[in-house]
């Protein structure tokens, strides 16, 4: 065997015993001893989001020594169903340097998930107590309502997952709540926008505690497409100023997509519809949401066409769009209709 031969299956052998996880990245024991690392707690709770504690979880785990919290050491179910076993309860856990406030749920105190801690004194005394001397404060998705309960978020900026973004406005008077970043970066206090928003909170803390270095080599042997300027925010693409009707069609009418095309600019979304309606029945419930649920305005074009709707909205957190609504029989019949929504953003009055 030549010796370049011999090297070669040495590296493989030794690849071969590593995690996948670390078949590029070397195991995190071996890159800082265990005392030397700070502690990340994640708090987690019925409902939470899976991708919002998990995928912060993933990152910074690369740095720290992450561990989940609850109320009770009882199994808790998410979002999606999976059943997680928490580390520590309030009364045990170790005190942290970073926590984590992921989202899920509802964002209305006492509802589900997010809502069930927002009404739970014994998390949001939690959280006020960690977060006095912890170095950052991160939420995730709806997570920053929690903050907000628990009056962390006054006087601060904050965003959130881009559907609750005027609740949060609502919810909390005397934050700057803003729909186009997608972390915003207090100092201590971080709030990120949704799910995956998350990841780049995480990678955000790296850059800050341990230089912009580490946290790209993490982003890459994480195989994650890491932007640290966030330029993807959802809440500046095309579909949110009309998100009561995009809800509409796909959870209440439950339309499918047949092309789902957003950016910052525009929207163009076709729709396949199994209804009994007709299309006159089905643009009367889209207009009407589109009027009086996304208050948007109609545009008399003088036509007769009611299968076809114009309208123009002005809205201080989404921006200046036109959009039409168009519904037709689709050419397979059989009570399938298609809608087709196209939306473009106006230049600033």
């Amino acid at each position: 065997m030549s010796k370049s031969l011999h090297n070669m299956t040495l590296t493989f052998l030794l690849l071969a015993t590593l995690p996948c996880s670390w078949a590029q990245t070397p195991p995190q024991n071996l890159a800082k001893p265990a005392s030397s690392r700070k502690h990340a707690a994640i708090l987690i709770f019925d409902g939470v989001q899976i991708i919002d504690y998990a995928g912060p979880w993933e990152i910074l785990d690369s740095e720290f020594d992450v561990f989940t919290v609850s109320e009770k050491l009882d199994p808790i179910t998410t979002s999606g169903g999976m059943s997680v076993n928490p580390g520590y309860t309030f009364e045990n856990s170790p005190k942290a340097e970073i926590l984590v406030v992921p989202g899920g749920g509802s964002s209305r105190v006492g509802a589900s998930g997010v809502g069930s801690q927002m009404a739970n004194p014994k998390a949001l005394r939690w959280v006020q107590e960690e977060a006095r001397n912890a170095h950052y404060v991160m939420s995730v998705c709806n997570g920053a309502f929690i903050l907000a309960q628990a009056g962390l978020l006054d006087g601060q900026t904050a965003t959130t997952t881009a559907g609750f973004i005027d609740l949060l406005k609502t919810v909390a008077p005397r934050t700057k709540v803003v729909a186009d970043q997608r972390f915003v970066d207090n100092g201590k206090i971080i709030t990120t926008a949704g799910l995956s928003s998350g990841i780049d909170g995480a990678l955000h803390i790296i850059d800050r505690v341990s230089g912009r270095g580490e946290s790209q080599f993490v982003a890459v042997n994480t195989e994650y497409n890491w932007d640290p300027s966030g330029q993807f925010v959802r809440a500046q693409l095309g579909d949110m100023p009309m998100l009561n009707t995009f809800v509409q069609l796909r959870f209440q009418l439950h339309a499918r997509p047949l092309r789902y095309d957003t950016s910052r600019q525009f929207w163009h979304s076709e729709w396949s519809v199994e209804t009994k309606q007709s299309v006159h029945d089905v643009m009367a419930a889209l207009n009407d949401t589109v009027a009086n649920r996304d208050h948007w305005s109609r545009v008399n074009t003088g036509s007769d066409d009611e299968s076809t709707s114009q309208w123009v909205i002005s809205s201080g957190t989404w921006g200046n769009w036109k959009a039409s609504v168009h519904t037709e029989a689709a050419s397979s019949g059989d009570g399938q209709l298609k809608v087709i929504i196209s939306a473009n953003r106006l230049a600033k009055q």
